[in-house]
């Protein structure tokens, strides 16, 4: 398939994704932790970190935007969640740029689909959470860290950090991942740009001062007991598995078991055979999840902080993917046929196909605010023709 071919292709694809979120945004009812966030923070106007009243659901960089599209087009479902609906537009600009960092096609293909219509993730632009936002910074930050590996250049650094900060943001379960890319960046900036005044002021400004804040705000509410949503089962039997559950839709405990360790020893069999290439995309992406997976380890064993689960677990599963094709594509180009090993990827697509809907969230069908209920927006009286 030629680039342009390609391009129109992944377009489409695109514009057909972004019109079912769209259409979800506005039409599956609200739930429970939506109303929650616009009750407390949203219509109060009162969500800075610190400031307000303490609670995990507080994405602050959604509530900031909700409050925002709150002010300006009302208490709609729409409108509260048009920024999820909006950056799913970046998400699907990051897919494409950083798988077209791959060089084979089928797997270029085939991992383009997986991000861009993987299953329980999709939910969460449609959503007034963070979760969905914070994957599409995310990727943003890493195609940016990628470049600033390879080419330098402060555009890169400001975008990476930029992006990072935003993505954790978003949503604290990211704050790892965070400490990772800063670790990352700040080897370079240190290694190679450290006589460069204003890479070291990026570094300073757009990194670790926004690190610092979010994570006394993460201590915080660590201190208060609010990081209640997880397990205690260990990243094995608590995170994976449920990320098995609701991304691949595997339910027997026996079959997840298989999935797990024949999935990890893949991975880890083709992310040890593609170092030996050094390429950038593998390395980073191989060091940014081992930081995340030895930071849940460390936590959960050392200070009793709970393994995330599902939605608080999600960030792994774009990791996950990008380090299967970058490490498969990297071993594929001595031998071709092990390209088609990436169809398995085409799973998430299918599954996402299979559990398309208008009226119902994946996760939380049972919290569905009723039709026509305006008990979620009081003492809103812009609310009488709302579709809630």
């Amino acid at each position: 398939m030629n680039a342009r071919s390609e391009r129109i292709g992944f377009v489409a694809l695109s514009l057909l994704t972004f019109a079912y979120v769209a259409l979800r945004a506005a039409w599956v009812p609200l739930i429970h932790d939506e109303a929650a966030t616009f009750q407390t923070y949203v219509v109060t106007g009162r969500y800075l970190p610190f400031l307000a009243h303490w609670d995990a659901g507080n994405h602050l960089l959604i509530t900031a935007m909700g409050r925002a599209t709150y002010l300006l087009f009302g208490p709609s479902p729409l409108a509260l969640r048009s920024f999820e609906v909006v950056c799913f537009v970046l998400y699907a600009v990051y897919v494409w740029r950083i798988t077209r960092m791959l060089q084979v096609d089928v797997i270029r293909w085939c991992s383009a689909c997986a991000l861009l219509l993987t299953p329980f993730l999709l939910d969460f632009f449609s959503l007034f959470r963070g979760y969905g936002p914070s994957l599409a910074f995310l990727l943003m930050a890493l195609f940016h860290l990628v470049r600033y590996v390879e080419v330098g250049g402060r555009r890169q650094l400001f975008a990476t950090l930029f992006a990072m900060a935003l993505a954790t943001y978003a949503s604290l379960s990211l704050l790892l991942i965070w400490c990772s890319v800063m670790a990352i960046a700040g080897w370079y900036v240190f290694t190679r740009d450290r006589k460069d005044g204003p890479v070291l002021g990026i570094l300073l400004f757009i990194g670790v001062v926004p690190l610092v804040i979010a994570g006394s705000f993460g201590k915080g509410l660590s201190e208060r007991g609010l990081l209640y949503f997880g397990n205690s089962s260990g990243f094995f039997d608590g995170t994976l598995r449920s990320l098995v559950l609701w991304i691949l839709g595997i339910m027997r405990p026996l079959a997840q078991d298989i999935v797990m360790i024949v999935s990890t020893m893949l991975v880890a069999g083709l992310f040890v055979r593609a170092l030996r290439g050094r390429s950038v995309p593998v390395i980073l992406m191989g060091v940014i999840l081992s930081g995340e997976i030895i930071g849940r380890v460390v936590l959960g064993e050392g200070f009793g902080v709970l393994y995330p689960i599902d939605r608080t677990a999600i960030q792994l599963v774009p990791l996950l993917i990008l380090l299967f094709a970058f490490s498969l594509d990297r071993i594929a180009i001595g031998r071709p046929r092990l390209a088609f090993a990436a169809v398995l990827l085409l799973w998430l697509p299918v599954r996402t196909l299979m559990g398309a809907n208008f009226n119902h969230t994946a996760y939380w069908p049972e919290e569905a605010i009723p039709e026509g209920s305006t008990s979620w927006c009081p003492n809103d009286n812009r609310v009488r023709s709302v579709r809630c």
